[in-house]
């Protein structure tokens, strides 16, 4: 496991539960289903709403997905 894999499961981890649903079912495989959990969104937008610098951040790492 790279350092970057290693950093991104750890982020999983405590994600699990609060914002996603599948990680911590163990099966560690690339095709393994993660979900969003149905309110995990709108809590991050509203997040976003309030803190315009991290917003700003997250524009700028989010713009190449688009």
């Amino acid at each position: 496991m790279t350092h970057i894999t290693a950093g991104l499961g750890g982020i999983c981890s405590k994600m699990e539960g609060r914002f996603i649903l599948g990680y911590a079912d163990g099966l560690n495989k690339p095709e393994t289903p993660i979900e969003l959990k149905d309110d995990a969104a709108k809590e991050a937008l509203d997040f976003l709403a309030q803190h315009s610098e991290t917003k700003q951040r997250f524009d700028k790492v989010a713009m190449p997905l688009h």
